[in-house]
């Protein structure tokens, strides 16, 4: 499954997690792309890798935690 180049680069870049959730689309964008990259992440881990890195917030921090 092919999700973009967009969410590649929030792997790549550091997303910074808004204090509350976004309410405009110009928030609502980066956000989604942020937790589809974090599904798209924790989904293909091994069922001990998932309980380790579940508590992370961003795609970035779990990336780099792999």
């Amino acid at each position: 499954m092919y999700l973009g180049v967009d969410i590649l680069l929030f792997v790549v870049g550091a997303y910074k997690i808004p204090t509350a959730p976004p309410t405009n689309q110009d928030g609502k964008k980066p956000f989604v792309n942020n937790v589809k990259a974090m599904n798209s992440i924790l989904c293909n881990l091994t069922k001990l890798e998932f309980f380790s890195l579940m508590y992370f917030a961003s795609d970035k921090d779990i990336w780099e935690k792999l």
